[in-house]
């Protein structure tokens, strides 16, 4: 993932999101995907401040860039928030199917 993301006229360097760092994002939205099927459902259903918790969470791996990103405008925030999961899913599902590949590639044939 190499994005940088520009809110409030500020940039936000996304090069490479933290497995902690998504860890920490994916709890404070779990109770929104629940109800969700898709990445615009699950932003549609968060509310502003809650958009500003998770791209925080997932840029600095704390609540420390909420005030800045507070700044920017709603469609800022949901893009950004889009990218990144996206970014993310894609991800995970190419590293899932090597992870897959590796595995069948070191399997033992049963005697």
């Amino acid at each position: 993932m190499n994005n940088t993301i520009i809110i409030a006229q500020r940039a936000y360097d996304c090069t490479s999101v933290s497995v902690n760092n998504i860890s920490r994002a994916c709890k404070e939205i779990q109770e929104f995907s629940l109800h969700c099927n898709n990445i615009t459902e699950l932003c549609n259903s968060m509310d502003t401040p809650t958009i500003c918790n998770v791209l925080s969470l997932l840029l600095a791996g704390n609540l420390s860039l909420v005030k800045d990103l507070s700044l920017g405008k709603r469609t800022e925030l949901e893009d950004a928030f889009q990218i990144l999961l996206s970014d993310i899913l894609l991800n995970a599902k190419k590293f899932g199917i090597m992870a897959q590949r590796i595995g069948e590639m070191t399997a033992r044939a049963k005697k």
